[in-house]
């Protein structure tokens, strides 16, 4: 028996489901002297079923507005095998198998055709790959401008208060992915817009409460670093792989944006100044520079607040003889932060003790020491999520503590304190 007819047997044998005769790989080398490589099997099995498969329906005529659909992954590659009487064009394949255009295109259909015209039988098949979105500056910049300008700067006339404590407060709420669709039915987690926002507003409300025993004379509010979860007007990452959206995008931009809003006027309240920090992320790259385009208009006004929304990848605070250092994490060479925050801060770098890389990017809590002894202390810190898992994440098993983190910075002593907020 040649390859050829062993793989049409199996496929036979096995309803004509590539993914099973595939795994025959070990008993395929049993009957095979000479066997092939294992990915040139798959192969091979992928081959003959498309070429041999409408052969042996030829015996089985459809009956009408019967459909049979078969759907294969591939190397992010759909392909849809549909046998019926009536389907026979591109548009009625799409129609059929409810694609989304805006998503996927169809880069190569194939149609088979028996029977007769009393009684037609087609099996076409169509093999769709997620389009590369070409990014639209001028229509993204034209929606932003449309949403900035309800922003209108103010004078503010809130009453803080002025500590003299040496203290400062870090609020840094990484990874918080607004706008991300997640059901529990697929991720196991629930995940909108309401809940990235009473997540949000709380974890503020819990860092603020319980840092009044320090006193803080500054709040450094941390926002961007994958704060939202897509970029551009066609849901997508900076990169261009889509995601699953709760809402249309300028909805998702502009109550994203008030809701930074709404946790800088609780900041303001607490405190004489309030610091916004914009960290690029690789999902959000271009809308949290935006936001920060936003949020400095508003501002522009206030003295109670500073918003640092500079084009650098890395921002940086020295608080006393503490230097931190913020940046996504998904940009630098493995190791090299400690190096390249000596290049671009070597004053801070040389007078500081306490000096510290604050990153997100994994959702989780990794902690770093590089150096430590009685002249300084050099951490990597990779701060955790409290975004709920999307489909991607849950199929590939990631288990994460969904936890924010904040920091007390002494001018004399460095970090004091570290909270924790937990879903």
């Amino acid at each position: 028996m040649k390859t050829k007819e062993w793989i049409i047997k199996k496929l036979e044998e096995n309803n004509w489901n590539s993914s099973i005769v595939s795994d025959l790989y070990e008993e395929y080398c049993r009957d095979f002297t000479t066997p092939c490589k294992r990915d040139s099997f798959a192969r091979s099995v992928r081959f003959y079923k498309s070429k041999e498969q409408p052969l042996n329906n030829l015996k089985n005529p459809m009956k009408k507005d019967e459909i049979i659909t078969k759907e294969e992954i591939n190397n992010d590659v759909y392909s849809a095998f549909v046998q019926s009487t009536f389907i026979k064009t591109p548009e009625q394949l799409i129609e059929h198998l409810n694609i989304d255009t805006n998503v996927w295109e169809l880069f190569k259909f194939t149609k088979n055709f028996w029977g007769s015209s009393e009684n037609p039988n087609f099996q076409v098949k169509g093999d769709f790959r997620k389009k590369k979105i070409d990014f639209n500056e001028k229509l993204v910049l034209d929606s932003i401008k449309e949403v900035v300008e309800k922003f209108k700067p103010i004078n503010s006339k809130v009453s803080t208060k002025n500590y003299s404590s040496n203290n400062m407060l870090e609020i840094a709420i990484k990874d918080h992915h607004y706008g991300q669709l997640s059901n529990e039915s697929e991720s196991g987690e629930d995940y909108n817009l309401e809940i990235a926002k009473e997540l949000y507003l709380n974890t503020v409300d819990y860092m603020l409460e319980n840092s009044k025993v320090y006193k803080p004379e500054q709040i450094v509010f941390v926002v961007g670093s994958d704060y939202f979860n897509s970029d551009t007007t066609e849901s997508t990452t900076y990169a261009g792989t889509y995601q699953a959206e709760a809402d249309r995008w300028k909805k998702t931009f502009s109550s994203g944006v008030e809701l930074v809003i709404e946790a800088i006027e609780k900041c303001k309240s607490f405190t004489n100044k309030v610091k916004v920090i914009i960290v690029q992320g690789n999902h959000d790259f271009t809308k949290s520079f935006y936001m920060g385009i936003a949020l400095q208009q508003r501002y522009s006004q206030d003295k109670n607040v500073e918003i640092d929304c500079s084009e650098t990848t890395r921002k940086y605070i020295q608080w006393g003889k503490s230097l931190i250092c913020f940046t996504h994490g998904d940009k630098e060479v493995k190791g090299k932060l400690p190096l390249i925050i000596s290049r671009e801060q070597p004053k801070a770098f040389s007078e500081c003790k306490y000096i510290e890389a604050h990153t997100g990017h994994l959702h989780k809590e990794r902690e770093a020491l590089i150096m430590c002894d009685e002249e300084v202390q050099i951490k990597i810190r990779i701060l955790p999520s409290l975004v709920a898992r999307d489909d991607w994440h849950n199929s590939k098993g990631y288990m994460s503590v969904r936890e924010s983190q904040s920091y007390i910075w002494n001018k004399e002593y460095g970090n004091l304190a570290v909270y924790k907020y937990h879903v």
